[in-house]
């Protein structure tokens, strides 16, 4: 249902952008990370078979952009890298 704003704006009534709803799935899911199917050492184990393993053993930051902006799992992965990433800060 639309109904008309202050601003004379049409929007719509109900659940609009940045409430969590998620590609249309309903309420996205507040456990979303220990709910995630991981698969320990897979994305590592692709980092070195490419070499993109630094001398410390982390993984570098510039391959993971890059693997993240693809598609498939090794972009999911490298994605997910980069969001734990964030949270150390």
């Amino acid at each position: 249902m639309k109904k008309k704003c202050p601003g004379g704006k049409i929007r719509s009534k109900g659940r609009g952008r940045g409430l969590g709803t998620g590609k249309g799935k309903g309420p996205m899911n507040k456990r979303w990370i220990q709910d995630a199917d991981l698969k320990e050492g897979a994305l590592r184990e692709t980092a070195s078979r490419e070499g993109a393993l630094n001398e410390d053993g982390t993984i570098s930051v510039t391959w993971l952009r890059k693997k993240a902006s693809g598609k498939g799992k090794t972009a999911q992965r490298a994605r997910l890298a980069l969001r734990f990433r964030s949270f150390k800060k």
